[in-house]
This record gives C-alpha cells, structure tokens and sequence, in this order.
C-alpha cells in the first residue's frame, strides 16, 4: 500500500473584497436593553485553475432594537489559496468550506472589531465560529431540497 503524500495548503492573497457599515445615530446602543444581535455567514468557493483555488467569506453582523436595525456591518474577504499537490475533489471540497473560511476569519474578526470602535460602540469581538457545524447544516440543508 502507498502512502498518499499529505497535502499542502497555503494561503497567497487576501482581499478585503467589500466592508459596508451602517449606524442608527439616532440610538445609543449602550443605552438600549434590549438588543439583539445576529449574524449570517455565507461561503463561496471556486476553483481557478489546477490547484489553485478561491474562498470567499461573506459575514453581515446586525444589531436590532424592536426590529429596526441599529447596525450593520458586512464584510466579505476573499482568500486566495494553492494545494500541493493538486487535491481530490473530496479533500478540495471539505478545504474550501471549512478550512478556508478558519483560515480567513480571524481577519473578518478584525476588520469588525476595528470598524466598531472608531464608531463608538466599544469595539465589538465576534465569537469563534464553527465551521466544521456550519458545513454539516449546509449539507443538510441541500439534501433536504431547502
């Protein structure tokens, strides 16, 4: 039996490809009790040429009083990475949709985190996200025709 060389990801370029921040002046979110807050992460993947491949992280973070929107960040950052040697299609998918989007993250986690402290609001920490449960969802997601 032959052992199958490890692959070798690394990332070359990333790209703060959009940052939109918006801010409801006329709300002090540090006087509001009731906020919430939410998220949504989208990931998109492509495959350039050979083993080099694209992964685009689309992350919008709000922050809501009595369903009026306070806030609203969205960044998308773009990774663009080479595998050596070329990975199966398996290997590439499970790259692109979970260790990409680890990879790039923490750079969206600043972004956010700078941009919400020049405006005042204290300089917002994104929690970790689980990206390995996020791919999960996604796929069930698909196979259940939703």
């Amino acid at each position: 039996m032959t052992k199958q060389k490890p692959h070798n990801y690394s990332l070359h370029q990333l790209i703060l490809a959009e940052l939109n921040f918006s801010r409801d002046q006329s709300i002090d979110v540090k006087d509001v009790k009731e906020l919430r807050h939410e998220e949504n992460i989208d990931v998109k993947a492509s495959n350039l040429v050979e083993n080099k491949f694209s992964v685009a992280l689309d992350y919008t973070y709000t922050i809501v009083n009595k369903d009026k929107e306070v806030v609203k960040i969205k960044v998308v950052q773009i990774g663009n990475f080479t595998c050596d040697p070329s990975p199966d299609p398996d290997n590439l998918e499970l790259f692109m949709h979970i260790n990409g989007p680890a990879i790039i993250f923490p750079f969206v986690r600043e972004v956010i985190a700078n941009v919400t402290s020049k405006a005042m609001l204290g300089g917002i920490l994104i929690q970790p996200v689980n990206f390995v449960q996020l791919y999960q969802d996604k796929k069930k997601k698909e196979n259940n025709g939703s």
